[in-house]
């Protein structure tokens, strides 16, 4: 019955969405993901093949086709307003990782900066996904130096995988793809952090029973200097949309920080009636020792 039902199942996802990729189903809470809690339990991840579909949240709308290596021609459908500062979401990023050179620390340390970030694993067997993410991500990185950004925006890849992603692994992967750890970092989430990192962002990944990576999106999020949401893209991302996101971030930043230019204050002209001095008293000359007092020089 099960057989049945699953290949009834896949003929009418072939008819409504074609045969060449599976769409993912909408992301689970993280308590029902497919195989997640054999994953944790002690599954071993092999290689997934990471699938892409049309899902959409706020940001893009996206579909299913391969992206190019630097996605400047990359076809989104339009973008829902900038959110305003106070509009936007704070995310939870107290997850605990493991960044590429073996440093504990929490996601939300990372806060400060306009920040880009996405999943991968390194044993993603499917060149068009993990391996293209992180070549595009490097590439994001060198267009923000060039564009006088790069003390300004950070690049965060996370992995799916931390049974397997280690540090080394995670750095090699990273470097081998362009990616500078400057203002870049491969993270590893700690296992018991996983499934509240899955919720948080609401990431599209499934896995199998036996606790392998079956699929996942290519997803990119877009975060202010305080870690709160602004863009998500899923499936697909045009890569100068997002630098202009980066741009944007970073001028608000540079709007915010500058203290408001007040005029110097001038000294203006006294218009009041000056006041009339004083005029001095006259003064009586004291007599001249040589001129002789008549009253005193009268004979008497």
């Amino acid at each position: 019955m099960n057989i049945k039902r699953t290949l009834f199942t896949g003929i009418l996802m072939c008819i409504l969405w074609g045969c060449s990729e599976a769409p993912a189903p909408p992301p689970p809470p993280p308590a029902s993901v497919p195989g997640l809690a054999d994953h944790l339990a002690g599954g071993t991840t092999a290689a997934g093949s990471g699938g892409s579909s049309t899902v959409a949240k706020t940001g893009t709308s996206t579909g299913s086709s391969a992206a190019t290596k630097n996605g400047d021609d990359e076809p989104v459908e339009p973008l829902p307003e900038w959110p305003k500062p106070a509009d936007r979401d704070v995310m939870d990023l107290s997850m605990s990782v493991t960044d590429q050179d073996g440093r504990s620390l929490k996601i939300d340390d990372l806060t400060g900066k306009a920040t880009v970030a996405s999943f991968i694993f390194t044993r993603c067997a499917n060149p068009q996904m993990c391996p293209l993410i992180v070549m595009r991500m490097a590439y994001l990185q060198r267009e923000a130096k060039k564009r006088g950004m790069g003390d300004d925006v950070q690049f965060l890849l996370i992995s799916y995988d931390p049974k397997f992603d280690t540090p080394k692994r995670l750095k090699a992967y990273g470097a081998d793809r362009g990616l500078e750890f400057t203002n870049a970092y491969m993270l590893r989430p700690k296992l018991a952090d996983l499934g509240d990192l899955f919720s948080e962002f609401q990431l599209n990944v499934a896995f199998n029973d036996n606790g392998t990576i079956a699929n996942h999106l290519m997803e990119l999020y877009v975060l202010d200097q305080q870690g709160r949401h602004v863009r998500w893209y899923r499936g697909k991302w045009n890569d100068q949309m997002v630098l202009g996101d980066l741009k944007r971030l970073v001028d608000e930043k540079d709007r915010g920080s500058k203290p408001e230019t007040s005029k110097p204050e001038t000294s203006k002209p006294d218009t009041s009636k000056p006041a009339v001095p004083e005029a001095d008293e006259p003064k009586t000359a004291a007599p001249d020792p040589g001129t002789s007092n008549p009253d005193v020089d009268k004979p008497k």
